[in-house]
């Protein structure tokens, strides 16, 4: 606001300048005035109920809806125009052009369209660059037993939706907890926090996949499908997607909502919403192609450092491809997995001490 004066008339302005009547609310007040309003130059001149007041046209903000125009000042001021009047267009049109750039520009349809336009790329970039890379640091916020707990809540639903109590042979279990208990003990990993579970399901057929607290669930197919190298091979796999935090950065990518609940302080609503989207991750879109690459390096490098060949990792591929020849309806070892064929020519083009597969 410029400046405060009292005056005992309302003259309109001279010259033909463009004079409204309306009501004037004054900055910290809510009582009414009876005033008009002048366009004079750069000023905005409001005169009402014997005072008066300047406001400098780029301290005013035009809210135009058809025959309803209020101007919005800086100060917190604003005058309602009162509807019918002849001088509203003249006074609108002369706001036009001397309201700053980005009012005038808020007009024109053309600039509404690059507003749409840039918004879209902004929501594009956010989707396809801000938050796959902010999700790889912010799932390293996530402590492991936090981890485990989305497990937890994320199981029930997985069971609830595609899978069923196992019928596997105690034998078998045993044999092939062993096994996995091998890998980890072999890779000096934590033992706590890893779990092995089985379970079947006859929509999801030979399937093994990790949860983001350590949880590996085999089904009977997969077992009775695979040889024992080959299911090890798959469990290392598995194990690199824990290793990785592939689980927890999959949920971020998708959600903004729960990238800022990891960095504004996990809690237990936090863990809620990265084990809401868990279920949809694996069922729906399984993971990255980058992910599955990275996890299949992992794989390759433990195999060899235990003293194994990550040959029967390419076997267990070429297993399941066979099994679902058409893709599955539901995350299968390998409809989640893309270019299957890919996979298993890098996987058998490894050379142990490789930081990465040839290309």
């Amino acid at each position: 606001m410029l400046s405060t004066s009292k005056s005992g008339s309302d003259e309109t302005a001279p010259g033909g300048l463009p004079v409204v009547n309306g009501s004037w609310f004054v900055a910290g007040s809510a009582l009414r005035h009876t005033a008009t309003l002048t366009l004079a130059g750069a000023l905005l001149e409001i005169r009402g109920d014997g005072q008066g007041t300047d406001y400098p046209v780029a301290q005013a903000r035009v809210a135009d809806f058809g025959d309803a125009v209020t101007l919005e000042f800086s100060d917190g001021g604003a005058f309602v125009v009162a509807s019918g009047q002849a001088d509203t267009p003249r006074l609108l049109g002369a706001l036009q052009g001397k309201a700053p750039l980005v009012r005038r520009l808020e007009r024109r349809w053309q600039t509404v369209a690059i507003a749409l336009v840039g918004t879209v790329g902004l929501g594009a970039l956010l989707l396809l660059v801000i938050l796959p890379a902010l999700a790889r640091p912010v799932a390293g916020l996530v402590p492991p037993a936090w981890s485990r707990l989305i497990d937890d809540q994320a199981l029930p639903v997985l069971d609830r939706m595609v899978l069923a109590p196992s019928a596997l042979p105690e034998a078998d279990r045993t044999r092939i907890e062993g096994d996995m208990q091998e890998l980890v003990t072999g890779l000096q990993l934590d033992a706590e926090r890893y779990r092995l579970l089985f379970r079947s399901g006859d929509g999801i057929g030979a399937n093994a996949f990790a949860l983001p607290g350590g949880t590996i669930i085999v089904t009977d197919r997969m077992a009775e499908l695979a040889s024992p190298e080959e299911l090890a091979a798959v469990l290392t796999h598995e194990i690199g997607h824990v290793e990785r935090r592939h689980g927890l950065q999959q949920i971020l990518r998708k959600s903004t909502l729960a990238i800022i609940l990891v960095l504004v302080g996990p809690d237990a609503g936090t863990i809620s919403e990265l084990a809401q989207g868990l279920p949809a991750v694996l069922l729906d879109s399984g993971y990255s192609r980058a992910f599955e690459r990275e996890a299949d390096l992992y794989a390759c490098r433990s195999l060899t450092q235990l003293g194994r060949s990550p040959e029967p990792l390419a076997g267990a591929l070429e297993r399941l491809a066979a099994e679902h020849p058409d893709g599955p309806t539901v995350p299968a070892w390998v409809s989640s997995h893309p270019d299957t064929d890919e996979r298993i020519a890098k996987i058998r083009s490894y050379r142990p001490g490789s930081d990465a597969f040839e290309e």
